[in-house]
């Protein structure tokens, strides 16, 4: 728990088109408690309605600028993963990255950070359904693609991805016992 002298972590969990709500709500779910002095942001590409999987939308507060201030960026699931990002998305988190924040994705997300060379080099899964998609599409990225390693999540000091819904509750979990991330002197 943070000490109310200090500056809450500002987590933005970032929202994709057709986005899927339950990985989208997971972050909130985790890190929303006011007790736990995290201060969360909904962002999207753009700020206003996303539309999800389910074929309802979900308002967006905060576009791409909100990810220059976040402590930590989680980019959630979404169906759309197979197209590349846009320039933006992909310029704001490799700025994101570079500044200092920890980045994390949930399931599909992973694709977003593999577009943006965030995984070149490393370990990494997403669900194992589409495991293949991405290694065949950034083959910079070791992903293990084992149904049993895909419902775990990986991690590094500044870095994690889970696989799916449980793999997101220890995705989170992690992120919890880990609340200081490294961050560049100037920010």
């Amino acid at each position: 728990m943070l000490s109310k002298q200090k500056k809450p972590h500002r987590i933005a969990v970032l929202v994709m088109e057709h986005a899927l709500p339950v990985e989208v709500s997971m972050p909130f779910l985790v890190f929303g408690a006011p007790a736990l002095g995290y201060e969360l942001m909904l962002c999207a590409e753009t700020p206003g309605p996303v539309e999800t999987d389910h074929g309802w939308s979900v308002t967006v507060q905060h576009g791409l600028d909100a990810l220059a201030t976040a402590d930590t960026v989680i980019v959630t699931a979404f169906r759309g993963f197979l197209d590349t990002p846009s320039r933006d998305v992909l310029a704001k988190m490799k700025s994101a990255h570079d500044s200092g924040a920890r980045i994390a994705s949930i399931c599909t997300g992973a694709f977003v950070l593999a577009a943006a060379g965030l995984l070149d080099g490393r370990r990494a899964t997403t669900h194992w359904q589409f495991a293949a998609d991405l290694a065949r599409m950034y083959p910079a990225v070791h992903v293990d693609p084992t149904p049993s390693t895909s419902m775990k999540a990986t991690s590094s000091l500044r870095q994690a991805l889970s696989a799916g819904l449980t793999s997101a509750s220890i995705c989170s979990a992690m992120t919890v016992e880990r609340p200081s991330p490294m961050r560049s002197p100037a920010r």
